[in-house]
């Protein structure tokens, strides 16, 4: 599974390279679909022949065959996820009078003076007729009472300037433009009041049009306990990974502190439900087949419930499938491995969405769940504690190490920052937010019982306030964070190259020539810096 998924990702970044770099993803795909029939057709005769000693023979042209035939599904796949490469792109229709149809397909964020949308265009039409479309844009609406109003699943029409996102002016700018074409946006509009109107609403999904009513409900609930703002942004981000109301301030706060994980429903947080689900139904566990079965699904169910609730991020995404695969192979009383798991969840991941690689939080978040399963149980295991109390510390601190050693490249690739506090953060944190969770999620059982609702919103909102008094205690530190660090792509590279040759030599028996081979990329790393 590991190999599979590797090379389909392999695919999905040559599609990208070739339409992002050199403008050839078009032409590319003919030769592409050219050596996937070659290399389908290759295979299929090798493992139609029945001699042994042939197939033995050609076992590695075979491996070969099946390895680059998994690299042009990945790129064929890239290539049909991106809208604007089907004619009936709404790009190919627009001119100076167009009236624009558009439903909105994730709910609304409400800024300071804006109302931001990412909106579907499903219809152009023109003096003479009406042209079915396809695309996404993205929606800059100037904030009054209408627009406030808007909610996903409406459909609006609007006549406006449409126009590309702009390419950076300056070198080490962000590339807003590439980073929206991931998401297959490529277009924004501003509206003005009066340039557009509401046409229907409720087009969109019943499920997720539910799950969006229900997640207004439980922020109804935090605001009505949680007065503070800050303690409201950063309650609606641990509970719902709702981010809308965070602000500039809680953001660097939090990244200084290298607890900015907690601020998005990660792992963590759809593990604790994992094991709070399986310990309250485990009564189920003794019971007949049928019980079982309904146990499995059920936990499924909500663990997909609450990812959809959650606003579906990488790495909401990554764990409950992780966690699904875990439940589903209890289900049929399976021993289940660990990285097959990860890897098959990363796999159904791509294959619904190949772009979803390009996300930082994917690739964050299952270096970090690697790091975790393979680092942390080794360091773990290099002190014992008797006392639980410190037991439970150096695990936290295990974990934390072992996250942040596999991510630290990364991490400094695309923040330029590092956290010195980062252990001690996480000791007070990881557990602080815990208890949110599960205060939290009583609090959201319990909202309509009076009495028992005021108690759990006041020790929700207590924790939370001790939360962020820590954090922005830490954030007034001055040696809290080293910013201003600036590696390039090939230093990442070199450096998970030094993490791996490391690992290998201490945990897995390695010889001399890998911690020789480390030391020569940590040297050859100090020249490039020095220049």
């Amino acid at each position: 599974m590991v190999r599979i998924t590797l090379a389909v990702m392999a695919g999905i970044a040559i599609e990208i390279y070739a339409d992002t770099c050199l403008s050839a993803a078009r032409g590319m795909l003919l030769f592409f679909l050219f050596l996937m029939t070659c290399t389908l057709v290759l295979a299929m005769i090798i493992n139609l022949v029945k001699k042994a000693e042939f197939v033995y023979r050609a076992r590695i042209a075979n491996g070969v065959a099946l390895l680059v035939l998994l690299v042009c599904l990945g790129y064929v796949m890239a290539w049909l996820y991106m809208d604007k490469n089907y004619p009936q792109h709404f790009k190919n229709y627009l001119t100076k009078d167009n009236l624009i149809t558009a439903e909105i397909v994730n709910p609304p964020m409400d800024r300071e003076k804006l109302i931001t949308a990412i909106a579907r265009v499903n219809q152009v039409s023109d003096s003479y007729t009406a042209h079915h479309t396809k695309g996404k844009i993205l929606i800059n609406l100037l904030r009054d009472s209408l627009s406030r109003n808007l909610k996903y699943g409406d459909v609006i029409v609007f006549h406006s300037k449409i126009e590309e996102f702009e390419v950076p002016k300056n070198p080490a700018e962000f590339n807003f433009k590439l980073y929206q074409s991931f998401h297959n946006i490529y277009y924004r509009t501003f509206l003005k009041p009066g340039s557009w109107i509401m046409k229907s609403g409720n087009k969109g999904n019943v499920l997720m049009s539910a799950i969006f009513s229900v997640r207004e409900y439980f922020l109804s609930v935090i605001l009505h306990y949680v007065k503070d703002k800050n303690d409201f942004a950063v309650a609606s981000a641990i509970m719902l990974g709702y981010n809308d109301y965070m602000n500039g301030d809680i953001t660097r706060a939090y990244a200084s502190s290298g607890t900015l994980h907690v601020l998005s429903v990660s792992g963590l947080h759809v593990g604790i439900m994992f094991l709070m689900l399986n310990f309250m139904l485990k009564w189920m566990d003794n019971r007949s087949r049928k019980f079982i079965i309904a146990k499995g699904l059920f936990i499924i169910g909500f663990i997909w419930f609450y990812a959809c609730l959650t606003g579906l991020s990488p790495s909401v995404l990554r764990s409950a499938m992780m966690f699904s695969m875990i439940q589903l192979g209890r289900v049929m009383i399976r021993n289940v491995n660990t990285y097959n798991v990860i890897f098959a969840s990363a796999l159904l991941l791509i294959l619904f969405n190949p772009m979803i690689v390009t996300e930082v939080g994917f690739m964050l978040s299952y270096l970090a769940v690697i790091g975790i399963i393979y680092l942390q149980p080794k360091i773990y295991s290099r002190f014992v504690f008797r006392n639980w109390v410190l037991d439970q510390a150096w695990m936290i601190v295990s974990v934390s190490i072992a996250a942040q050693v596999i991510t630290a490249p990364l991490s400094l690739f695309y923040f330029h920052q590092f956290p010195n506090l980062f252990l001690i953060c996480n000791l007070v944190v990881i557990p602080l937010s815990n208890l949110i969770l599960f205060n939290g999620t009583g609090l959201f059982a319990i909202s309509k019982i009076p009495y028992l609702s005021d108690a759990a919103g006041w020790s929700f909102e207590m924790l939370l306030r001790g939360l962020n008094k820590f954090i922005f205690f830490i954030d007034q530190l001055s040696f809290a964070l080293i910013q201003g660090i600036s590696i390039s792509m090939y230093e990442m590279i070199a450096l998970y190259a030094v993490i791996f040759l490391l690992c290998w030599f201490i945990y897995e028996n390695g010889k001399i020539w890998t911690l020789l081979t480390s030391l020569l990329l940590v040297l050859m790393l100090s020249s490039f810096n020095s220049y």
